[in-house]
């Protein structure tokens, strides 16, 4: 039976292998049929979506990893909009509107701004909650 899932990563990349055991873990669903209804990138979580982050040159890029899975398997990787406005994620429209001096975002492309009440009305329609 394929199952409905909605999954939260809370954990930034390379502080601690939540990051990367989520990408795993959501190749595998993907790979066995399963549906995924969001990636919700929620509190440190967000910084996955930074594309100023850099990966050691013998470690995965996870970002870049992210971005390959949401385009390979169409789905939504979703970040808070709060959540990356307060540790300093914003897309170049964005710079403009908080009135920065520099107009140059940090957001990586694959990624979508979106507010909490978008996860939780997508979680009606989950069958199971995975948080990493």
């Amino acid at each position: 039976m394929n199952l409905n899932y909605c999954i939260m990563i809370t954990a930034t990349a390379y502080e601690k292998q939540n990051s990367i055991i989520a990408l795993q873990f959501t190749k595998t669903l993907l790979e066995s049929n399963n549906h995924i209804s969001t990636i919700f990138f929620y509190q440190n979580g967000v910084n996955n979506a930074n594309s100023l982050i850099t990966s050691a040159i013998d470690e995965i890029d996870l970002i870049l990893a992210w971005c390959e899975l949401a385009k390979k398997y169409k789905i939504r990787l979703d970040i808070c909009v709060s959540a990356a406005i307060r540790r300093g994620l914003v897309k170049t429209e964005q710079t403009i509107m908080l009135n920065k001096k520099n107009k140059i975002g940090n957001f990586q492309n694959y990624f979508n701004l979106v507010s909490l009440s978008y996860f939780a009305q997508a979680l009606f329609f989950c069958d199971r909650f995975i948080q990493f």
